[in-house]
């Protein structure tokens, strides 16, 4: 098994090629790389270092015992996974986050928090004839548009491609072929990723570089759309809507016709037809102009 919490880098790396830290003391970093033909390289390894931890302790008086908290050093163990042409680095436990400062001080590189558009993901997998699904768990809220708070999970009979919700998934467990074999896994949507079945460390990060990095985005807020999200949007209005026909058409939103107006799938799952101006204020705004 091979196993992930990804996050995005950020910044160009110094020079592309990561050494090891060998040097009887921490941290101790490992460093394997795989080149392929096209030349891209993955690293991969194990690391140690130390970590700074809080701890509560008693702390007795006279009259009654107490509490205080004081700063304890634990020695923590990684594997570890990184792309620095595609940007991104992997981490077997969060107690690995000591490695963030190698990569800021040797390559320039950011290690940011990450999340996996999970909802999207899973819509290619429903493209996929060689997939399945043995579990999701899935939350949803008023906040979002939903009619109601709710969340579940459904396991092994109760749930397959095509009937896993829509929106608000958090984890999927799927099984399908990959690179003359098959995967089986979970992906999360907070930037966890195991592939079960994989025990070689560069072909789970190739996986994740095919499969799981087109979908990965810096976590930079509920409040915030990401470009991607945007980019994603566009193509799927223009796979919906029939081009070159020149037909004028009026805006369902707005009193213009144009041969601009496009069908446009709101987040809601409705389609309307938007002129490019009513399009472009959904797309960076969430919502239709009034």
């Amino acid at each position: 098994m091979q196993a992930a919490i990804l996050y995005k880098l950020e910044g160009e790396p110094n020079t592309g090629e990561l050494e090891s830290r060998m040097t009887g003391e921490f941290p101790a970093i490992d460093v394997d790389g795989t080149q392929y033909l096209d030349g891209q390289t993955l690293y991969h390894g194990e690391a140690a270092g130390r970590v700074i931890e809080d701890r509560k302790v008693p702390a007795p008086t006279k009259k009654a015992i107490l509490e205080e908290t004081i700063e304890t050093t634990q020695k923590v163990q990684t594997d570890w996974y990184a792309d620095l042409e595609d940007g991104w680095v992997g981490i077997s436990s969060s107690d690995g986050e000591f490695l963030f400062d190698w990569f800021v001080g040797t390559e320039g590189v950011v290690p940011q928090d990450a999340l996996i558009r999970l909802d999207a993901w899973a819509e290619a997998l429903k493209r996929r004839d060689d997939a399945s699904v043995w579990a999701v768990s899935y939350s949803q809220s008023e906040e979002d548009g939903h009619d109601s708070n709710r969340a579940g999970a459904q396991y092994h009979d109760d749930v397959a491609t095509h009937n896993m919700p829509v929106e608000g998934k958090s984890a999927v467990g799927f099984t399908y072929d990959w690179n003359g074999g098959y995967v089986r896994g979970m992906v999360a949507a907070s930037g966890y990723v195991a592939a079960y079945n994989v025990t070689q460390a560069d072909v789970f990060a190739r996986w994740v570089g095919e499969e799981i990095l087109p979908y990965l985005v810096i976590d930079r807020g509920d409040d915030q759309k990401s470009l991607e999200e945007i980019k994603e949007k566009r193509e799927a209005d223009e796979d919906e809507q029939d081009d070159g026909d020149g037909e004028v058409t009026e805006c369902d939103n707005c009193p213009q016709k144009s041969e601009s107006v496009r069908k446009t799938v709101l987040d809601s799952g409705d389609v309307v037809k938007l002129c490019v101006t009513c399009r472009n204020y959904y797309y960076e705004n969430g919502e239709v102009p009034a």
